[in-house]
């Protein structure tokens, strides 16, 4: 798919709340069933008063231990943002990105070796948006083959596309200078958007580039997403979260 970037600055009238809520979905892939694997894909949401955190990573399938380094990578992200979101919001990107990562992969290399258990058994990739409620702005962090797709009322664009390979493997959170390759950005939460994350078996289905050269979903609504990818055979494990 072709890199696509728009970008939205339009901020909210003073003191509006912003009220969203969330459908996840997750499918089993056809190689994982047929090789009686589980599914390596991890969705997480956490709420505060004074944020909003959505994420999804997508455990390296040739790693033993990946979705549970899925399940940390999201877990950590969001406890370390949320329990001090202004601070996060306001550090430099190169900052916040590193604690994010050093977090991650601290809490990995504890629970590795606590298991006695390689720690690159536990790799995932992860993308996730952060809404810090009062500021009404959107943190959002790509790193890896997973997606952020932006719904506008006009559009759909790709968020903070990245290179998704190094040495020709998938970017994880435990890649050498990971940090290199992370998309980032801090926004205005634009009213009426809509966000979907996916892993790389949804928006390889779900999303593809029209006639116009324009990102374009197949399903005709987010609320529709779900039956549309329940339709389809899918060799890949497939999972998504919207935000809405």
């Amino acid at each position: 798919m072709e890199n696509v970037s728009l970008f939205y600055d339009v901020a909210f009238e003073e003191g509006k709340t912003i009220n969203l809520q969330s459908i996840e979905y997750s499918k089993t892939g056809e190689y994982h069933k047929e090789n009686n694997l589980d599914n390596q894909d991890y969705i997480y949401t956490q709420e505060t008063a004074a944020g909003a955190f959505y994420a999804v990573a997508d455990g390296a399938s040739s790693c033993e231990n990946s979705r549970k380094g899925a399940e940390i990578a999201c877990k950590i992200s969001a406890k370390i943002i949320l329990d001090d979101i202004d601070y996060y919001f306001d550090s430099k990107p190169e900052k916040t990105i590193n604690l994010i990562l050093s977090n991650i992969r601290n809490k990995i290399n504890k629970v590795a070796g606590d298991l006695n258990e390689n720690e690159m058994s536990f790799a995932s990739t992860l993308c996730f948006i952060c809404v810090h409620k009062k500021r009404q702005q959107v943190m959002t962090f790509v790193l890896g083959d997973s997606k952020v797709f932006a719904l506008y009322p006009e559009s759909i664009c790709q968020k903070n596309p990245v290179n998704a390979y190094k040495n020709n493997e998938t970017c994880t959170v435990l890649t050498d200078f990971a940090n290199e390759d992370v998309g980032f950005s801090i926004e205005s939460y634009f009213e009426n958007s809509q966000f979907v994350l996916c892993t790389d078996g949804c928006w390889k289905e779900l999303f593809y580039m029209n006639e116009d050269n324009r990102v374009a979903m197949r399903s005709e609504s987010v609320e529709g997403i779900e039956d549309y990818l329940e339709s389809v055979k899918m060799f890949d494990d497939c999972s998504f979260l919207a935000v809405l």
